[in-house]
């Protein structure tokens, strides 16, 4: 996966985190979304945006080599001729196929299925 345009930014320190999240809680008068105080946390947007998709893309891996691994057990424990008309290989086949599709793409299967994207969670 290429990374994103332009230079890394570069990290703040944690008093410059700390300013951000004292600024954060007193713009609001309970407590500030989630999102917002996740990014002030990490030292601002573009810092917890590139955490966050690297989360997304090691978890879409992890899933994709579960998938993999119950394919092969699965091939493994059965005759070609049964394997050929195997229902759940075929389904367990399907969904590897999208896990690879979605590691490609820096996603995970809640982010195909249409949860927000992680600048606009709670």
């Amino acid at each position: 996966m290429p990374h994103p345009p332009g230079p890394a930014p570069a990290l703040p320190s944690p008093a410059a985190s700390e300013a951000l999240l004292d600024a954060l809680f007193l713009a609001y008068d309970g407590p500030p979304p989630r999102a917002a105080r996740l990014a002030a946390a990490a030292g601002g947007q573009p810092i917890w945006r590139i955490a966050d998709r690297a989360a997304m893309r090691e978890r879409a891996a992890r899933e994709c080599a579960a998938m993999r691994l119950a394919c092969a057990r699965r091939r493994a424990a059965l005759t070609a001729a049964a394997a050929t008309g195997d229902i759940w290989l075929a389904r367990v086949a399907a969904r590897l196929s999208a896990c690879r599709a979605d590691a490609e793409e820096g996603r995970t299967a809640a982010a195909r299925n249409g949860s927000r994207p992680p600048e606009e969670r709670d």
